[in-house]
């Protein structure tokens, strides 16, 4: 028979306490792994979404949403989230977001992080529930802009990750903890899955076509204004394109239509086409603004359409325009595929003033146009690298105005 000292018992019952300890921790704070990341069955996205106001928002509200994107399953998720200080946020029944049907089925909780910032978690709220949440928003916010935005101002709001490593305020797991590559393709160095978001106040878009000096407007040499006007590669692209590397003959021009003197020709309408070449089997998306002196009146068709496709686009299955102001239209089209092939684009067509007399120069053509969310475009299927370097190409030095 063996018996068990009191100072023997004193010590199990130390251990027991410890290991009662150690269990309580492990169940209250997540698990650190270090799977790899680009190893993970499921690859979502943690969207904040950006919105571009007008300048007339200044010092109004503005809402914001933070979604989860893409197949996964989870049932608990936590993390930062902070904002630019300019901006104010304007609680919703006392808490710091509304939540969003991602997390309809979990419970939902927040905690203050300084005063730009908050943790938000969701968590199943039973043991036996699984994995319950789903994609789609998460929550939204809703600041309050500053009075003193400007057109061109940005004001970022971001998932917080200050370390680049799975910590205690960023988790993301399934309820049988079968994925934990998920957490690391979220929330590790490079971010895989975080799409950064804020309010963008629209840029001032300055029509450099509209001085009405008669003079013609040479692309990337007078239409550059340096907000939002210069060519700026897209901040996707995983590295720096030099365009002057480029070494082919690719180019956008439009027409230069030289019309008589004379009464007779005054107040009439006249064609030019926007044509390309050197882009055959390169392109499947683009889109531009096209800007013009405001002299001129533009003529849609009997549906209200501006411009009319031609042959070299004549594969593409999607066409979009929006004139944006007097002076300004943003065309774009889209294909499957590369189904470019050179020839003419589009053409616009224009009636001209009834005073038109010799001399007068009324000029049309394109201008790179960026908010820091969108941009124009000229790209291929597959963003490749030599789709990247024509598109550089063409926004920097393969473009010629026209006039009439």
């Amino acid at each position: 028979m063996t018996f068990i000292t009191k100072k023997t018992g004193r010590t199990i019952r130390s251990i027991i306490v410890f290991l009662l300890c150690i269990t309580l921790f492990l169940t209250s704070s997540p698990v650190i792994s270090h799977a790899d990341p680009n190893n993970s069955v499921y690859k979502p996205k943690l969207v904040i979404s950006n919105v571009i106001v007008g300048e007339g928002m200044a010092g109004k509200q503005v809402r914001v949403t933070v979604s989860l994107r893409g197949e996964c399953v989870y049932s608990r998720i936590r993390f930062g989230v902070i904002w630019d200080s300019r901006l104010s946020l304007v609680k919703q029944n006392n808490d710091f977001m509304e939540p969003g049907t991602a997390v309809s089925d979990m419970s939902v909780s927040t905690l203050a992080n300084g005063s730009n910032g908050f943790y938000f978690e969701a968590t199943k709220k039973t043991s036996s529930q699984g994995n319950c949440g789903k994609t789609g928003t998460l929550f939204s916010m809703v600041f309050t802009a500053p009075s003193s935005a400007r057109a061109g101002d940005y004001f970022p709001i971001e998932i917080q990750n200050n370390s680049g490593t799975l910590n205690a305020y960023t988790i993301f797991e399934d309820s049988d903890g079968l994925y934990p590559e998920m957490a690391e393709w979220l929330f590790t160095t490079g971010r895989n899955g975080i799409i950064q978001g804020g309010i963008q106040f629209e840029a001032d878009m300055t029509n450099h076509f509209d001085k009405q000096d008669n003079k013609e407007v040479l692309y990337y040499q007078d239409s550059i204004d340096y907000n939002n006007t210069y060519w700026n590669q897209p901040k996707s692209w995983s590295s720096y394109v030099d365009p002057y590397t480029y070494t082919e003959n690719a180019k956008l021009w439009f027409d230069k239509l030289d019309i008589p003197a004379g009464s007779g020709y005054a107040g009439k309408t006249y064609t030019v086409n926007l044509n390309v070449s050197g882009a055959t089997g390169k392109v499947s998306s683009y889109g531009f603004h096209v800007y013009y002196d405001t002299r001129l009146t533009p003529v849609a068709d009997s549906h209200g359409i501006y411009f009319t496709k031609k042959d070299a686009v004549a594969n593409f299955i999607q066409f979009s325009e929006q004139k944006i102001k007097d002076g300004c239209i943003n065309f774009t089209a889209s294909a499957m595929s590369d189904v470019l092939v050179d020839g003419e684009m589009a053409s616009l067509s224009f009636k001209v003033p009834s005073n038109a007399k010799a001399g007068d120069l009324y000029p049309i053509g394109i201008q790179f146009y960026t908010d820091q969310t969108t941009a124009d475009l000229f790209s291929d299927s597959t963003r490749s690298s030599a789709g990247c370097l024509l598109m550089a190409h063409i926004f920097t030095k393969g473009i010629e105005n026209g006039y009439i």
